[in-house]
């Protein structure tokens, strides 16, 4: 009977929270649309649990104040458990934000990358696992039970459907493993160590996304597109 109570204790609080930051967030888009971007932004950031749609304001709130690598750094954030359409509209946000920043844009994803979105969405992980064995283990029924003329389309079938699914969770794994930051100041040499008495490597710029490599006291390891250095953490702002 205690456990009971303290259940319903727990569900009780819990809806409680919930209801507290679903009115923060309610208040905050109400601030946004009022043009208050700066008391948007606050309200936002008081969200203790914050989901993809509470980073994707954040950046258009820093967005609207002209804090375009902010933004950037916002964006990317929503952008680990967005729907292939939310995806898309953060592509088109980026886009303005780098172009203020006078950078680059990328013209298309590579196409694997692309189909590996659109499929994964926000799905479990853990759905594409179980499917992925699903596949490998009737492709290998049909090689042990069926003819050689029936099996091996139908082998190669499960086998083909099997390699997607292993290499659109390695794209995933990829993504959780390598932790990646946004560049935060206007220039930052890479040095060839975690101190400035080492060679120069070569430098990053502002809004640059790079991969963080390795950390040791106050010092990181990315991998830009060119380079590979080390900066202080203070010159990055990990997504």
């Amino acid at each position: 009977m205690v456990i009971k109570h303290l259940g319903f204790f727990l569900l009780c609080c819990t809806s409680i929270v919930y209801a507290q930051q679903q009115e923060q967030f309610l208040h905050a888009n109400a601030l946004y649309h009022a043009g208050q971007y700066d008391d948007a932004f606050a309200v936002y950031q008081e969200i203790p649990q914050k989901g993809r749609a509470v980073w994707y304001n954040m950046g258009n709130c820093a967005y609207q104040v002209g804090n375009h690598t902010d933004a950037l750094v916002y964006w990317k954030r929503a952008e680990r458990n967005a729907t292939w359409d939310e995806r898309e509209d953060i592509k088109v946000n980026r886009g303005y934000a780098l172009r203020a920043l006078n950078k680059k844009t990328a013209t298309q994803d590579p196409l694997f990358s692309t189909i590996v979105q659109w499929v994964m969405g926000k799905r479990p992980l853990l759905l594409f696992q179980l499917l992925c064995l699903c596949l490998w283990f009737l492709s290998l029924v049909c090689l042990r039970r069926y003819p050689r003329r029936v099996w091996s389309t139908g082998a190669i079938f499960f086998a083909v459907g099997a390699s997607v699914c292993g290499a659109g969770m390695y794209e995933r794994y990829r993504d959780y493993r390598h932790q990646q930051a946004y560049v935060i100041t206007d220039r930052s040499p890479l040095y060839g160590g975690p101190n400035e008495r080492y060679h120069k490597r070569g430098t990053v710029q502002r809004a640059d996304l790079v991969r963080i490599c390795a950390q040791r006291d106050e010092w990181c390891k990315v991998a830009s597109e060119s380079h590979v250095g080390w900066v202080p953490v203070s010159s990055v702002c990990v997504v």
